[in-house]
């Protein structure tokens, strides 16, 4: 039995049994799904898989399957309000309290998150739109004023997506990248963390989506 097996299938066992634990418990409170707390879970995790591993293209196919899996997600929650019935519009530009960032924000944050990370600190250089990063990259304010379509949404996350993937197609999994705060990650970690930070920003939209609802009277 190959180490990389045995981690793998401690992994999918230590889901299965959290999801027992925190779904069961939880289960009145909480407005997850089975799966996505599965999702969460195995993003967490996985990282143990690609330390053990032998096979970059292991590696690779890993972290593939689990970015593939967040992204499905996020869009997810967006054809859930396209086929609402709500006016999207009003749905992507509300906000769940004062200074809480809305429904497009959340989403084209994760796009512009893919092209600084990507551009400038896995490849050492400047932002492919550096406009579109200054309006949602980290440290943003999200505007009233300005909110994008849910066609410009889909659009944006597809290409840089597509692009992040493509980078790390070729890209040695292990080199050291610098970040902020004396920060050195290999371009990896970085794919694990950005994998963990869509999860993370979905879970955002997702409770948005569902205040919204609650607010409205939308079942």
């Amino acid at each position: 039995m190959s180490q990389t097996w045995r981690n793998e299938t401690g992994l999918i066992v230590f889901a299965a049994c959290m999801e027992i634990l925190i779904y069961g418990r939880l289960q009145c409170a909480s407005p997850l799904s089975k799966k996505t707390i599965r999702g969460i879970l195995l993003v967490v995790g996985f990282q143990s898989v690609l330390k053990n591993s032998k096979s970059p293209m292991s590696d690779l196919k890993t972290i593939f399957s689990v970015l593939d899996f967040t992204r499905d997600r996020l869009i997810g929650s967006l054809d859930g309000i396209a086929k609402s019935g709500q006016e999207i519009q009003t749905v992507l530009a509300w906000r769940p309290g004062p200074g809480r960032a809305h429904i497009a924000w959340q989403a084209m944050h994760c796009a512009a998150t893919h092209d600084k990370y990507v551009n400038v600190r896995m490849k050492g250089g400047e932002p492919l739109d550096p406009s579109f990063c200054e309006s949602y990259g980290g440290g943003s304010t999200p505007s009233d004023s300005n909110i994008p379509t849910l066609v410009a949404i889909r659009e944006k996350l597809a290409v840089n997506f597509d692009a992040f993937k493509a980078f790390l197609s070729s890209a040695d999994l292990t080199k050291v990248t610098d970040f902020p705060n004396n920060i050195q990650r290999t371009i990896a970690d970085s794919a694990i963390l950005l994998a963990w930070h869509e999860a993370h920003h979905q879970g955002q939209m997702h409770l948005t989506w569902n205040l919204y609802k609650a607010a409205h009277g939308v079942s």
